[in-house]
């Protein structure tokens, strides 16, 4: 039973319960019931070569918590408040507030507990019908690649998400498989506008590890493809499919873990639906993606720890010709993480990470910051 145990804990669930914000988990036995509110605020400085510039801001508590139901039975679930707003050069001011989709997901082991079964359910009680004013303006700056967000939209329609994976392993190595499929419904994204409906995605991942000394090796891939978005029922876009590859690996000594992580995210072309839902154009609406990351963890003892890190984001450019058109990305960021257990089941934690970089061919100048804090509390 142990044995499956350590198995299991290698496979990824890659839970979409919306294609917002991937919320990912493992199955960890023996874990208590927890519950966890982390606040994440972000601001980032854009400065364009034509003079103007703005800021544009985020705050976000979310609430995550764990529940073991049974043997071999657990839910954990998802909540957040979100504010935010854009102010211009010239002093105007936009915003977008309100709640986020509430996330629950159900995870069931099987066969001695190399087998996995989740079900995941987005429930719409996130913001919607947002005014084609102010909170389009705040939306659509969330949404761009270069800038990092915690959440790029705040409400979907009803979602669903069947995940089924399985494991095995080799003296210390463990490999892990899993297929999804995501469904969500339609809903009304903006007031005075019709209904959208988000295309259904289907992933395949597979994941892996080894122990040499000290050291874990891990590697990972995902494969994602999307259906078709529509509006009003016609086809609308095809979303690009997607294969990301990602490594790492994680050394520990007595006061120290270092760690570092290398991920490349290869996008396919969207496809474009004209008033006929016939094809009239294939390109790539955002550019792959290259990230690598390291901290160092210093750890004294149980009751504190200090984390360094610095990372790097490079994101290339659309294939666009027209006003779309979009040149590579960087972003670099560096900050650190301190942690401290204050009493029995109850963790501290606070972090400040700081960006900058150029996007679009260096045409834009980025500048920015993202504070942490939470609670972690298990019962």
């Amino acid at each position: 039973m142990q044995t499956g145990k350590i198995i299991l804990a290698v496979i990824i669930c890659a839970i979409l319960i919306g294609n917002i914000q991937t919320a990912s988990a493992q199955i960890v036995y023996g874990q208590s019931a927890s519950v966890k509110a982390r606040m994440t605020y972000t601001n980032w400085s854009v400065d364009y070569e034509n003079g103007n510039s703005l800021t544009v801001n985020q705050f976000m508590i979310p609430v995550n918590g764990f529940l073991p139901l049974r043997d071999n039975w657990e839910l954990r679930y998802h909540a957040a408040s979100i504010s935010g707003g854009v102010e211009l050069n010239d002093g105007t001011e936009n915003s977008l507030s309100g709640l986020g989709d509430l996330r629950l997901m159900v995870n069931h082991s099987l066969s001695d507990d190399r087998f996995l079964f989740s079900l995941g359910l987005n429930l719409p009680t996130g913001k919607k019908k947002l005014n084609l004013g102010e909170e389009l303006i705040v939306m659509n700056l969330l949404s761009l690649n270069y800038l990092s967000f915690p959440v790029r939209r705040l409400g979907e329609g009803m979602g669903v998400n069947l995940l089924f994976g399985g494991a095995a392993s080799n003296g210390v190595s463990r490999l892990g498989g899993t297929i999804s499929y995501q469904y969500l419904g339609e809903y009304n994204p903006f007031d005075s506008l019709g209904d959208y409906d988000p295309g259904d995605m289907i992933s395949l991942s597979a994941n892996g590890d080894t122990k040499k000394g000290n050291t874990v090796f891990s590697a990972s891939m995902t494969f994602s493809l999307f259906s078709a978005d529509k509006a009003d029922g016609q086809k609308l876009r095809k979303p690009s499919s997607q294969f990301e590859i990602s490594t790492g690996f994680e050394t520990h000594k007595p006061k120290y873990s270092y760690l570092g992580n290398v991920a490349l995210l290869l996008r396919g072309r969207i496809t474009n639906y004209d008033n006929n839902e016939e094809v009239f154009e294939q390109l790539r609406l955002y550019g792959n993606e290259f990230f690598i990351n390291t901290a160092l963890v210093y750890h004294p003892d149980k009751l504190w720890s200090f984390t360094p890190l610095v990372q790097l984001r490079v994101i290339g450019n659309n294939e666009f010709e027209d006003d779309n058109k979009q040149g590579s990305s960087a972003i670099f960021g560096f900050g650190g993480e301190y942690a401290r257990n204050i009493g029995e089941g109850v963790d501290f934690n606070t972090g400040v990470t700081y960006f900058t970089g150029d996007a679009d061919g260096a045409k834009i100048k980025l500048s920015g910051f993202q504070i942490t804090g939470g609670l972690i509390a298990a019962f």
